[in-house]
């Protein structure tokens, strides 16, 4: 009974969140796919994945564009003309988002 009230609670909650996903990429050609499509796979209502590539001279910035094409309603992407570290393109991420968690 414990688990099943859990279940339904988590659904409840999967309804009523706002949720954005903060993804800095730096070189990420090999593993955006998964994380990307690991997100999706949460089957949440109402989130946005907002994505910034570091300057990476790979083809994330190629592999962004193609998610923000298939999915222009929940995915933002930026590119940093440069690499800026880590805390910047979290803070650069956090900018773009527009949902509350």
């Amino acid at each position: 009974m414990f688990r099943k009230n859990n279940f339904m609670l988590l659904d409840k909650l999967k309804e009523k969140l706002k949720i954005s996903f903060i993804v800095p990429c730096y070189k990420s050609e090999k593993t955006v796919d998964e994380t990307v499509n690991s997100i999706l796979d949460l089957k949440l209502r109402d989130f946005e994945i907002c994505l910034v590539d570091d300057g990476s001279a790979d083809r994330t910035w190629k592999k962004l564009k193609s998610y923000r094409d298939k999915f222009p309603d929940i995915v933002k992407i930026n590119q940093n003309t440069k690499n800026r570290g880590g805390g910047y393109t979290r803070n650069r991420c956090f900018s773009m988002s527009t949902h509350p968690y």
